[in-house]
């Protein structure tokens, strides 16, 4: 009687194909998150530093708000000195309003107001 014999060859896992890179000429900045500044924080730090209570703050820094952003829906320029200026750039209507893209130059600061200065003019 005959024995048939095989030979066990080892079999080698598939290679995975190379990841394919970008060309070196191509480079990703990475974006770093930045904080956002919602309105509630507005009205804290506005609380913070005129050292007036919430309650009365917070309709100020709303009609503030109101104020710019309106003139900024109307194609108004805002110039705040010492602080800086609002440029509207392009304007788009989209679905719901409209998507203003805005220019703005803030002051490097040297400028400022000092924090220890009257916030108002006092009345006489």
């Amino acid at each position: 009687m005959a024995v048939k014999t095989t030979s066990k060859t080892k079999t080698t896992a598939k290679a995975k194909p190379e990841k394919l890179t970008a060309p070196s000429e191509v480079v990703a900045e990475v974006v770093a998150l930045r904080d956002v500044l919602t309105k509630k924080d507005i009205v804290a730090r506005a609380v913070e530093i005129s050292g007036v209570k919430k309650k009365d703050a917070r309709p100020s820094v709303e009609a503030a708000l109101q104020v710019v952003l309106a003139a900024l829906a109307e194609g108004n320029e805002v110039n705040v000195p010492p602080y800086g200026k609002i440029r509207i750039v392009k304007e788009k209507a989209i679905k719901g309003g409209k998507m203003i893209t805005a220019k703005i130059r803030v002051n490097d600061g040297s400028a400022s107001i000092p924090a220890d200065a009257p916030l108002a003019e006092t009345e006489e």
